[in-house]
């Protein structure tokens, strides 16, 4: 029975398990077990057979739909945060579910991920959850770990995933993380190179990046905001400027990463 589809215990490089009913994991696990560096070791699909999963086989990555029957996602979630189990998590989850991915990230996911997605990012992204510590420069020059970085502070901030600026501004962030001397020409710079990648104009990046920022203020959780942005809020308007928004995320990005 699926409930307990122990597949594998042979030891490659990642031994990788995965929890959920949906098509789109069954497909997963067939890639995944094709390729050499992984070992798929169990398949369930339910949150109590997940749970002897992880206790039983201690697999390194665990796939996690949220939606799952008899405990779900986030129950896992929680209940790992109070072992020591090495497991790191990557959480699933269908578009239209952004605020699963939210809670996701506060019960302490290592990443989210919003479906479909493709093999290839997946594999850069299981990879990224178990880099070894103390490569800052090698994560620094990777630009799809970025990405998923400055997704992931997007996500839990309450950005609009849905709004033009919302990829304009992980593009910006990026950028600035890998060149911090753009945001000394923002307008000149920064714009025009965000514009070039989406086709667009840099005054529309502009107005798409305030759109979203300004709609993040009057929707999201200003306790949460207040005390991330705190001293960059412009004191007339309430809410950062696109300039201090993007140098805030870069900054505290970078700052992780270097930190290890």
């Amino acid at each position: 029975m699926k409930e307990g589809s122990w597949i594998s215990t042979a030891t490659k490089s990642l031994r990788v398990a995965l929890a959920g009913d949906s098509k789109f994991i069954a497909a997963t696990k067939d890639k995944l077990r094709d390729l050499p560096d992984f070992a798929v070791i169990a398949h369930i699909d339910n949150g109590i057979a997940a749970k002897k999963v992880c206790v039983e086989l201690r697999p390194d990555v665990l796939i996690l739909e949220l939606i799952l029957p008899y405990l779900d996602g986030l129950g896992i979630l929680q209940w790992i945060r109070t072992t020591d189990l090495p497991t790191k998590v990557l959480a699933v989850a269908d578009e239209g579910q952004e605020s699963l991915l939210r809670r996701a990230l506060e019960q302490g996911a290592d990443y989210v991920i919003l479906k479909p997605f493709g093999l290839d990012a997946l594999i850069k992204r299981i990879q990224m959850v178990v880099t070894p510590e103390g490569m800052p420069s090698l994560r620094l020059n990777n630009k799809l770990y970025l990405e998923e970085l400055v997704l992931q502070e997007m996500t839990r901030l309450g950005v609009p995933p849905h709004f033009k600026g919302y990829r304009y501004l992980k593009e910006a962030i990026v950028l600035v993380i890998e060149d911090q001397e753009l945001l000394l020409a923002v307008t000149k710079r920064l714009y025009p190179k965000v514009a070039q990648r989406y086709n667009t104009t840099g005054n529309k990046v502009e107005r798409a990046i305030r759109h979203a920022i300004e709609t993040t203020w009057s929707r999201g959780n200003l306790e949460v905001l207040n005390r991330e942005f705190g001293y960059t809020v412009d004191k007339r308007k309430g809410k950062p400027t696109n300039s201090s928004f993007i140098a805030t995320l870069a900054n505290k990005i970078r700052l992780g990463i270097k930190a290890g």
